[in-house]
């Protein structure tokens, strides 16, 4: 047994009839879906059972959802055929986003599997040695694939050239 559908819809009214869309403050609420959805739900398990609250609150989930998977995975952001994948073990170069293919290819796996690729550890490494290269060198990176050393490069401070001779 669960609350009748005209419940549902009343509470949808009276909770979660919000706007979330980024930037769009027009209804004087922040830009940010997390916040404005934590805020409704609280209002709504106030005075009404957690599932309930949920099933109405399914539109905005959506919202969020997507506003999530943009931060995120790079939705809107990669083109079609990829989504953003985060390299955090390129030191020194930091956490940076790079997009990556969604169908199997050894480099886009291994930099989705582990956050680096070996290689441009291995460059980094050998750039850090004064007599090779320092920032503000140019680097030409030929076999770019998807540019993983070329973005780790140019954070580092090297002026970067790159180029893939293959078809994505």
């Amino acid at each position: 047994p669960g609350v009748p559908m005209e419940a549902i819809l009343r509470l949808r009214r009276q909770q979660f009839d919000i706007h979330l869309e980024p930037g769009d403050a027009s209804d004087g609420l922040a830009a940010d879906p997390g916040m404005v959805l934590h805020a409704a739900v609280e209002s709504c398990l106030a005075e009404t059972p957690f599932r309930d609250c949920l099933v109405a609150a399914r539109r905005v989930l959506d919202v969020v959802h997507v506003a999530q998977s943009r931060n995120l995975f790079g939705l809107g952001v990669c083109p079609p055929g990829a989504h953003a994948a985060w390299l955090d073990r390129m030191a020194p170069a930091g956490v940076f986003p790079l997009c990556v293919r969604t169908w199997g290819n050894q480099v886009d796996g291994e930099i989705k599997m582990r956050g680096a690729w070996k290689t441009c550890q291995q460059l980094a490494e050998l750039l850090a040695d004064p007599n090779i290269g320092r920032p503000g060198c140019r680097v030409l990176d030929i076999g770019a694939n998807v540019g993983a050393c070329t973005v780790m490069l140019a954070r580092l401070g090297y002026r970067v050239t790159a180029f893939e001779p293959l078809a994505a």
